[in-house]
Parts: structure tokens; C-alpha cells; sequence
């Protein structure tokens, strides 16, 4: 039984609510509270376990408490935490109220633990999807003193992440009367459907952030999720002989859900579902092999949006998308260690035999990284490998590859020797752009798309066209 709210609403449910082996009658009033960002909190009269003796130690943990809310929908907190939140005296007596968090709320089933939450399908909804997929089912007519729309569903396209089936595709209905408005509404979504079925958390590590992050790329930003939905043989209804498959409601804190960014129209995208054309399948699985090794490379990228995040230094900015390049370099990079292993190890048995027996496991701990190549060589590497269009934004070389490292060295190891030889805070802002423009360069040949194509996709990324815009000053930046 769904619920109208969505993942980045603030809203409450009033109901009853009790451990999985509490009979009815026991159960407590209360009400959840659901905060996009803050997460899932219940203040109930009374608490599920023992009233304490004394201040304990630490809060009660319970696996799962479900809920019966005052419209009658089922609902389960699990992994909740908690305990005794005050008491109140009056002439009734004393009154005892409890607070607890819950890491998970599922609406429309008891589940009896996370472990249990198992799903024949999930469904995932993100804002800016239907941009991304790149198409619709609506079409206008006008003729003289009328006007028509017509919708058709557009088929869903089919992919595999992991051996696992991925249908992004659409759904629709229409709201309104016959007297006064008709809507039509359409929404995109990625519906994940295991051989068998699978556990929530297990979709939500492996399967759900490659999808996640791939419309993150496109899109430019970090894109909150609207709505999960799962199915499975316990949500099964039978009715008149028939099976229906309904559906549960997941909800969980996210990332800085709100505010909302405004939509991206698909020609501001890096690329679309339907700019992939008929090799989609194939490229998101590439991305999806990818992503395991490039993981952090990914997480650092995403760690700060340069829309939304705004109150975060522009230092921290830069050594944010440093992290991102150099966790990228560490796993597709070519040259990782300036020589052979070999002739590594006997230079420094070498170097340590020359030194006093005394310091020699000093110096040792401080040789362990020797070998591995600088910042300043795997910029030149990625460098090279960029497409002219873009080279000619990072500008010269030389001063790219030395601007970025002199402000990278100083805002970590803060040298006065460095201090004149930094980026202003104009440099480092385009800094920020073009190391971002790299990435996404260097993401987009690890879905193995052609070169031509890269080039011209390069051209949609917003940070491009900011540095175009800017292209008379990024020059003067890096050499001041």
C-alpha cells in the first residue's frame, strides 16, 4: 500500500507501533518522522524495552519495529536504535516517552530484519532520469481551432550490469476530469529484476550506485533519488484466482536530497541513453566493469557538487578533484612506478646498507612510496591522452601540469617556498574545471566509446563550456 511522498519530502505517520512478537494491544502511540537528510525518527509514548534503572551505557538496538498507521498502512523501521527520551508527571501519573533512529522504513509490509528485506525486483526512480533516457511518448498536434496531445509508451531498453537484467523504462497515467483538465504524466525508471531474488542492501552496494553514478556523470551534478520500490513472492495478493505483484515503499537518507537542482534539458547533457543510440547495452556495461576498480576515483569526483555545494571552500574544491585524478591515474594509469620492481628494490637495499644500522628502519618506512610516479608525471600521461578540443582549454602543458601541482603541494604541505607560485582563486576555480573535464575524458573512454565521439561529447560538459567561456582568462590564471 504506497504512499504519495517521495524520497525528498519531509513528512510524519501517526500510528501504533510495537516489536515483531508484541501482541497488538501492547503497542505504543507514536510518530515517525521522515527528513530527507536527517533521516528516520520515531517519538513513541513508552519504550520497547526495559525502563532503565539507571543512565545506561548505550542505546537499545532492535532489528525491526513495525507500525500500524491511522489510515491502516504497515510499516517497518528497521535496524532501529534508541531508548528513553523523558518523563513528564501530571496527575495521571508518570509518562515516559522514548526516541529511537531507524536506518530503513519499508511501507506496506513487516519485514522481520534487513536481511529478510529480500527483492524479486527493485525500482529505482532519480531526478533528471527521464532527460537521461532521452525520450518521450508525447506528441502535439495544432490545427486550426484545435489542438491535440497524443501519448504512446516508449519501450524500455534493456541492459545487464553484472550478469543482472536492467530495464530503464517508463511509466505513465493521467490525472484530471472530463470537464476541466486532463494531465498526462510520464516518469523513467531503472527496474532491476535478479535471477532470483536478492537482498535489498546486497542491490543497493552493487547494482544501484554504477546507475546511480552514470546519470550522475551525465547530468553534470549529484542527483538526489525520488523513489525505491521493491517486489517479491511476500507482496504477492491473490485475487479471484489471479496473482497481482504489488509493490513496497523504501525510504532512507541521502546526501544532501534538498534543494532539488533545477532539471538539465537533454541537450545540456554529456550524453543520453538515446545519444548512445543502439550500443547503450553495451556501453553502461562497460561502465558498470569499470566500476568496481574506479570506485573512489568516483566517490572523491562526487563528493562535492560545484552547484550545490557552494559552502565548502574552493581549496577544498580542488584537493576533492586532485584525489579524484590521482585515485583514477592509481588504477587505468600507465606508468605507476618509475622503475622496475626489481631494480627498485636492489636501489634501495643499496641506499640502506650505505646508512647507519641505527636509522636504517627510519629511512626504510620513508622509502616505501619511492617508487611510485608524482602527481606531476600522471598529469603529463593524462594530459597527452585528451582530445585536441580539450587540450586546447587546459592550455599549454607545461604550465597546466605545474599550476596544479605547486597549489596541490602548498595547500598540503603549506611551504612558503610554493606561496607565490600558486593559483589565485580565479586559477583554481578553472583549475577545478579542467581537472573535472579530464575525468569526465577519462570515464568516457572506460565505457569504450570511440575517440570521435568523446570529442564531441566533451563539447555538451558544462565545465567546458564554462572554460570556453572563459578561455581568455584561463591562460592568465595559470601563470599567475
Amino acid at each position: 500500500m504506497a504512499i504519495k511522498e517521495t524520497l525528498v519530502d519531509t513528512f510524519d505517520l501517526e500510528g501504533r507501533w510495537g516489536l515483531p512478537d508484541w501482541p497488538a494491544e501492547k503497542w505504543l502511540h507514536g510518530k515517525v518522522h521522515f527528513d530527507p537528510t536527517a533521516g528516520i525518527s520515531l517519538k513513541a509514548e513508552g519504550l520497547f524495552g526495559e525502563m532503565p534503572k539507571q543512565i545506561p551505557s548505550r542505546p537499545e538496538e532492535h532489528r525491526a519495529v513495525y507500525g500500524a498507521t491511522s489510515d491502516s498502512k504497515r510499516v517497518t523501521l528497521l535496524d532501529v536504535t534508541g531508548g528513553l527520551g523523558g518523563l513528564s508527571f501530571g496527575q495521571a501519573g508518570a509518562n515516559m516517552s522514548s526516541r529511537y533512529h531507524a536506518m530503513k522504513m519499508v511501507v506496506g509490509e513487516f519485514v522481520p530484519s534487513s536481511t529478510d528485506l529480500k527483492c524479486r525486483s527493485l525500482s529505482i526512480r532519480i531526478h533528471n532520469l527521464e532527460e537521461f533516457f532521452g525520450r518521450h511518448g508525447f506528441e502535439q498536434k495544432f490545427e486550426a481551432g484545435a489542438s491535440s496531445v497524443t501519448y504512446h509508451l516508449p519501450q524500455s531498453v534493456s541492459l545487464r550490469l553484472g550478469g543482472v537484467p536492467v530495464a530503464a523504462e517508463f511509466r505513465a497515467g493521467f490525472n484530471g476530469d472530463d470537464f476541466e483538465r486532463r494531465e498526462i504524466w510520464q516518469q523513467a525508471w531503472f527496474t532491476i529484476t535478479p535471477d532470483s531474488e536478492m537482498e535489498f542492501d546486497v542491490l543497493l552496494r552493487q547494482i544501484v550506485p554504477p546507475l546511480h553514478y552514470l546519470v550522475e556523470l551525465a547530468v553534470g551534478h549529484r542527483l538526489a533519488f525520488l523513489q525505491i520500490e521493491a517486489s517479491s513472492s511476500r507482496t504477492d495478493i491473490e485475487v479471484n484466482g489471479n496473482v497481482l505483484h504489488d509493490s513496497v515503499q523504501i525510504f532512507l537518507s541521502q546526501k544532501k536530497a534538498l534543494p532539488l537542482p533545477s532539471r538539465e534539458h537533454p541537450l545540456r547533457l554529456l550524453f543520453t541513453l538515446g545519444i548512445l543510440g543502439g550500443d547503450a547495452p553495451r556501453y553502461v556495461e562497460n561502465f558498470h566493469s569499470a566500476f568496481g576498480d574506479l570506485r573512489d576515483a568516483f566517490d572523491f569526483y562526487f563528493s562535492l557538487d560545484p552547484g550545490s555545494d557552494t559552502d565548502v571552500g574552493l581549496e577544498h574544491h580542488f584537493l576533492s578533484i586532485v584525489n579524484a585524478f590521482e585515485s583514477y591515474h592509481r588504477i587505468a594509469g600507465k606508468a605507476q612506478f618509475e622503475l622496475p620492481e626489481a631494480e627498485h628494490e636492489a636501489r634501495i637495499q643499496q641506499i640502506l646498507d650505505s646508512a647507519p644500522l641505527l636509522h636504517r628502519v627510519w629511512l626504510k618506512q620513508k622509502l616505501e612510496y619511492s617508487n611510485e610516479v608524482r602527481l606531476r608525471t600522471r598529469l603529463r600521461e593524462i594530459y597527452d591522452e585528451q582530445p585536441d578540443n580539450v587540450k586546447t582549454l587546459l592550455g599549454s602543458k607545461k604550465n597546466f601540469v605545474g599550476a596544479i601541482v605547486d597549489t596541490r603541494n602548498y595547500l598540503t604541505h603549506h611551504s612558503e617556498e610554493l606561496k607565490d607560485r600558486i593559483l589565485d582563486p580565479l586559477g583554481i576555480w578553472l583549475a577545478v574545471k579542467k581537472l573535472r573535464l579530464v575525468l569526465q575524458v577519462c570515464f568516457l573512454r572506460r565505457m569504450e566509446l570511440a575517440d570521435e565521439i568523446i570529442c564531441r561529447m566533451a563539447e555538451r560538459s558544462a565545465d567546458y563550456q564554462i572554460l570556453h567561456r572563459n578561455s581568455d582568462t584561463v591562460n592568465e590564471a595559470q601563470q599567475k
